[in-house]
C-alpha cells in the first residue's frame, strides 16, 4: 500500500482483510494456543502495518493536505 492511498480505501481494505482472516479462522478447529498464535502473527501484524502507514484520525489526515 502506498502512503498516498486514500483513507476510505485503506479502511475498506483493512476491514476486508480482517473479515477474511476471521472467516478462515472460524472454519478451522484450532486449539487456544494455535488461535492466539494466528491472531498475534497475522491479524495484529496486519493491523500494526496499517496504523503505521495510514493516519487513523481526522487530525492526522487533515495535516497531510
Amino acid at each position: 500500500m502506498s502512503l498516498s492511498l486514500n483513507w476510505s480505501q485503506a479502511q475498506k481494505k483493512l476491514l476486508d482483510d480482517v473479515h477474511a482472516i476471521l472467516n478462515i479462522i472460524q472454519h478451522k478447529s484450532l486449539q487456544v494456543k494455535e488461535f492466539l498464535c494466528i491472531i498475534n502473527a497475522v491479524l495484529l501484524a496486519k493491523l500494526r502495518y496499517y496504523t503505521n502507514v495510514v493516519p487513523l484520525n481526522r487530525e492526522d489526515r487533515s495535516e497531510e493536505h
